[in-house]
């Protein structure tokens, strides 16, 4: 019995050394031919090469997260020129209604938009954009983020 399990033994080996020989045969790339054609100096320079390559492949792999994600850029309050914008664009603030006022400003809802007219109404005609603070609901943010979409002729 102990002959027949060595048999055994023996003949699964020997099949997977010839498969293994032949995959190592069949094998393009240096760095997998096969050792016995190369002297030990040549492979390990092969295999060094390879392990390199994956190294660099790695790293351009996993560069996206060594930079952080910017913010998208937004222009600074008060940088934009009014004169900058298509005039169908900008708002006049002494003639629009309150349908355009919503329609041309940001954060400005069908409430703002009338209290703005109720102030114009009260006040008579914008002098500046900055008058717009003395409107009740609009702030400094609201002012920066419309002050180029806006005009006073």
């Amino acid at each position: 019995m102990a002959t027949s399990e060595s048999k055994r033994w023996l003949t699964y080996f020997l099949g997977l050394s010839l498969l293994i020989g032949a995959l190592l045969l069949s094998c393009d790339h240096p760095a997998q031919a096969n050792p016995s054609s190369l002297t030990l100096q040549q492979w390990l320079v092969r295999q060094q090469l390879h392990d390199d390559q994956l190294q660099h492949r790695h790293e351009q792999q996993n560069r996206v997260n060594f930079y952080p994600v910017a913010d998208p850029v937004r222009p600074l309050a008060g940088t934009v020129v009014a004169e900058a914008l298509p005039s169908t664009l900008r708002l006049r603030l002494n003639t629009a209604n309150a349908a355009e006022i919503q329609a041309k400003l940001d954060g400005i809802g069908p409430k703002k938009a009338q209290a703005i007219i109720s102030y114009r109404n009260q006040h008579g005609s914008f002098k500046s954009v900055d008058e717009l603070l003395n409107v009740q609901g609009i702030g400094q943010k609201t002012l920066d983020k419309n002050r180029h979409r806006l005009s006073i002729d």
